[in-house]
């Protein structure tokens, strides 16, 4: 997460890491690694073959695909990494720790679908309260990660990702407290 996001009443990178304890490490951004084990942890992700980033950049494929790629299925999973912050945060994170070595990932049409779905006035339940013309970026932290989570577990009857969803509605009610009600996004002409 980008070191300003950690005193915001929004903060989906603590949402996640309550959600998945013992799977999940926080990591700030702008803090070195002698001062957090996770910076260790995720240096050695990024310099291993089983690491992936969820951001969206021209390279980056969907699960299904990375999957396909593989030769033969992983027996010890993936590292992901998910990045925190305002998109131009993120951006920045993004070059500096991961930008080069990790396959990077992106959410799946169907996943993409959802957020549309929502968008449009379906069922918000679970999706962040923001607004914006272009609906990839409409999506929080914790959404990307309870969607991603879903492409990963495809169909699967175990549903971590469905946890998620709860996380969401603590986020949002930050949201909602620190930002105001949803604005809607304004049209271009």
């Amino acid at each position: 997460m980008h070191h300003k996001e950690i005193a915001l009443h929004v903060d989906t990178a603590k949402l996640i890491l309550a959600a998945f304890p013992e799977t999940c490490r926080l990591v700030v951004g702008g803090i070195g690694a002698e001062y957090q084990d996770s910076m260790k942890e995720m240096q050695e992700a990024v310099e291993g073959n089983s690491c992936l980033v969820l951001f969206p950049t021209d390279d980056a494929m969907t699960f299904n695909a990375i999957e396909q790629r593989e030769e033969e299925e992983r027996q010890d999973g993936w590292d992901v990494i998910v990045i925190d912050g305002t998109w131009a945060q993120a951006r920045k994170l993004h070059s500096r720790y991961v930008q080069n070595g990790p396959t990077h990932v992106q959410l799946s049409e169907e996943a993409v679908e959802i957020l549309e779905h929502a968008a449009s006035g379906g069922n918000r339940e679970g999706h962040q309260i923001r607004r914006h013309p272009i609906k990839w970026r409409e999506v929080s932290t914790l959404e990307a990660t309870r969607l991603f989570l879903g492409d990963m577990m495809n169909n699967s009857i175990e549903r971590p990702w469905d946890a998620l969803a709860s996380y969401q509605k603590i986020g949002d009610a930050a949201a909602r407290k620190q930002l105001g009600p949803p604005r809607e996004s304004e049209k271009k002409s």
